[in-house]
């Protein structure tokens, strides 16, 4: 028999899930960020609803693997912003890039501040993700950024998948 939480959900189910609270999560993330500074942002649905949040910021440095969350900032962001989408393949159900050129993408660069969701949030274990390219992605922005900020809703406490 196969788990209800063990099933992939695409973005479009994620983004609505659990809709108020991302939000609430998203709102209390920008104000963590001042113009200027150098940020990550992951694939995650949440971090999509982040990003839609940030849009009077200036002179930043935004590198991101969503693709919606690439879109939207192009969008909303003015030409203060240097906007920058990781290459690799793209996973078309989550929305975003994957892979090891798209790591390796990320640990070119560094940031001040990380944006990362997850499947899981674990006090044992900490983040944890139901596929292991997402893993990756969370890990090598965890590592190239000065700061992260995990932006997880209750639904995910106390949850672990099978990567870390």
């Amino acid at each position: 028999m196969v788990r209800e939480d063990s099933l992939e959900k695409g973005m479009h189910y994620r983004y609505g899930s659990h809709i108020l609270e991302k939000r609430r999560i998203a709102i209390a993330a920008e104000k963590l960020i001042e113009d200027g500074q150098r940020i990550m942002i992951d694939s995650s649905s949440t971090a999509l609803i982040f990003a839609e949040q940030i849009r009077r910021h200036k002179y930043m440095d935004i590198l991101t693997n969503g693709l919606r969350t690439a879109v939207e900032l192009s969008e909303i962001m003015d030409h203060t912003t240097n906007l920058y989408c990781a290459c690799g393949h793209i996973h078309t159900e989550a929305s975003g890039v994957y892979g090891g050129s798209t790591t390796a993408y990320i640990e070119q660069h560094q940031a001040d501040l990380a944006f990362i969701s997850g499947r899981g949030l674990d006090s044992r274990i900490g983040i944890s993700d139901s596929r292991d390219e997402e893993a990756d992605i969370k890990k090598a922005m965890m590592k190239a950024s000065d700061c992260v900020v995990v932006l997880i809703d209750s639904s995910k406490f106390e949850k672990n998948k099978f990567f870390c």
